[in-house]
């Protein structure tokens, strides 16, 4: 599970396409979202905090077990990192993580976000 361990900044759009391909299962560290979620990622970075930390990986489809199935990224949209930040305030306290967005390939990439187990638990997502 290298991309549990590698510095974000260095997984490029095949490493998260060879990891999907490995069919590894969503769990306690790894979270797949085909796009944003209409109620944003607050609570993933809640759990997340509140736990071991972990992964989410947006721009991977995944079935009702969690496996992926489909991992053609998103659309390279200048606004994606900005997002993040913005689920990530509604969380107290802020939690500590990391984010970017992989190379590109069709004009699509991943976003990926990596949320640091908190030393302030509990984290709670605020409203």
């Amino acid at each position: 599970m290298k991309l549990l361990n590698d510095p974000i900044k260095n997984i490029s759009f095949d490493d998260v396409v060879s990891f999907c391909k490995e069919k590894h299962i969503e769990g306690l560290q790894i979270d797949y979202k085909k796009e944003f979620p209409s109620k944003g990622l607050a609570k993933h970075f809640a759990a997340f905090s509140n736990t071991r930390g972990g992964l989410i990986i947006v721009g991977v489809e995944e079935d009702v077990k969690g496996l992926p199935v489909k991992w053609a990224g998103l659309k390279n949209e200048g606004k994606l990192i900005d997002r993040v930040h913005q689920f990530a305030s509604n969380v107290d306290p802020i939690p500590s993580y990391e984010t970017c967005v992989t190379d590109e390939k069709n004009g699509k990439v991943f976003l990926l976000v990596r949320v640091f187990e908190g030393d302030q638990t509990p984290y709670y997502v605020q409203n």
